[in-house]
């Protein structure tokens, strides 16, 4: 993971300079997407450090964005937010996890190791955990998907494709807690709705509001 690790820093540190207020506007901005097993609400974490509230097609229809609080010493690859209690799970680039709030990476628990493969052509691109069963769904750079824990990306489903588009960049998943729905989010400010192997089953491709 080298490489993705490389460019992250170095996307943060312009993001950072640059964006000292991030616009919801610009889709390379987004870290990670969670949807919220509760009430459905959609969480979007960006890399400058905010987070905002909204639909998967409005990013602030429940709330502008705020501070999300990020640890300084940490960069944040992943984001997603369990249907059974709204716990938010971080991943970083150090290949550990943590659990806490939207503005709050460690209120229920401190850093452990996420267990990530160590393959540098399957870099961690998105994470989402199922409102159903708390399954942690996670996409990779290759073009899989796997099924497990926070700390065990294969321990439910080893890797399988996940049939992306090709002429799409995930930037971002959620899983609705009503239905199991999952949100692909894409860098060209679309989005669509469909299963962990076939984005658009149940709703092809619309705009995002990024």
């Amino acid at each position: 993971m080298k490489y993705k690790q490389i460019l992250f820093a170095a996307a943060t540190l312009i993001a950072t300079a640059a964006f000292p207020k991030l616009s919801v506007a610009d889709t390379g901005n987004v870290v990670g997407i969670g949807i919220a097993g509760s009430n459905d609400h959609t969480y979007y974490f960006y890399t400058g450090g905010q987070v905002s509230s909204g639909t998967t097609d409005d990013p602030e229809h429940h709330r502008q964005t705020y501070s999300a609080n990020y640890p300084p010493q940490k960069s944040v690859i992943a984001v997603g937010i369990a249907g059974s209690n709204d716990h938010v799970y971080y991943w970083y680039v150090d290949g550990t996890v943590s659990s806490g709030t939207t503005n709050n990476a460690t209120r229920y628990r401190d850093y452990y190791p996420g267990n990530l493969p160590e393959d540098e052509d399957k870099d961690l691109i998105a994470v989402a955990i199922a409102g159903s069963n708390d399954h942690v769904y996670y996409w990779w750079s290759d073009g899989t998907v796997s099924s497990g824990t926070t700390d065990n990306p294969v321990l439910h489903r080893n890797y399988y494709e996940s049939n992306q588009p090709e002429n799409k960049s995930l930037i971002g998943v959620g899983i609705a807690g009503s239905n199991d729905h999952v949100y692909y989010f894409y860098s060209d400010g679309t989005v669509s709705a469909g299963t962990t192997d076939n984005p658009t089953k149940h709703r092809t491709y619309y705009n995002s509001g990024l």
